[in-house]
């Protein structure tokens, strides 16, 4: 029994010290889903700036998504100060509905930096959701005026 305590003092002190061990656990999957949460946005925002440099996609486009995306991210920091201090909350089909209408990468963001509706399963598949109808919903768009270009 001896053993196993000391086998368990050191594994934490060796936790504690920031050095890695033998026995240490891997990274946990909520530091990949923090990576991909700050990536994800932040590579469609520069293709999407670069296709409009290109002319490929209408210039307000880029815009509208960053100006949309810092909307949804103050509105997540919002209903974050209002968690913590017990006030009345955002409704979170408000929330969803800035990430439809564009927010999504704003709403990623504030999601891993101030870790903000990032455990909830419920909410992420809505999550999701709406980020995949916006982009559903943005490719139709590129591709209607693509042919209505022709």
């Amino acid at each position: 029994m001896k053993a196993k305590y000391s086998a368990y003092t050191q594994t934490k002190e060796l936790q504690n010290s920031g050095k890695e061990g033998p026995s240490s656990p891997p990274p946990s999957n909520t530091s990949f889903q923090k990576q991909l949460y700050i990536t994800l946005p932040i590579v469609f925002i520069v293709a999407l700036s670069m296709a409009a440099g290109f002319g490929k996609v209408p210039p307000i486009i880029p815009p509208a998504y960053l100006i949309i995306s810092l909307l949804t991210f103050i509105e997540y920091a919002i209903d974050k100060k209002k968690a913590e201090t017990g006030k009345r909350r955002i409704p979170e089909m408000s929330l969803h509905l800035w990430e439809l209408l564009g927010g999504w990468p704003g709403a990623m963001l504030a999601q891993a930096l101030i870790k903000h509706k990032n455990a909830k399963f419920s909410y992420q598949v809505v999550f999701w959701l709406a980020l995949l109808l916006n982009l559903a919903a943005l490719f139709a768009i590129l591709y209607f005026l693509a042919q209505s270009s022709k």
